[in-house]
């Protein structure tokens, strides 16, 4: 199932820069890319995707 994939690739993906995440981080942070995604293909609000992106990196920072 290719959303198998996307939610593996996130986990390997966080795995590589040192987050051990459980299921539902996993999930959360797949969540959050994927409507980032939706939203800067609907948007076209860069700036904002950017913002988010940081916001997500500084989160996911404390869970090293």
């Amino acid at each position: 199932m290719l959303y198998a994939t996307y939610i593996d690739a996130t986990r390997d993906a966080l795995a590589k820069v040192g987050v051990t995440a459980d299921d539902a981080l996993t999930l959360l942070v797949y969540a959050a890319l994927d409507g980032l995604v939706l939203h800067q293909l609907v948007l076209n609000d860069v700036a904002a995707s950017e913002k988010s992106l940081a916001r997500l990196r500084q989160m996911l920072s404390r869970e090293r």
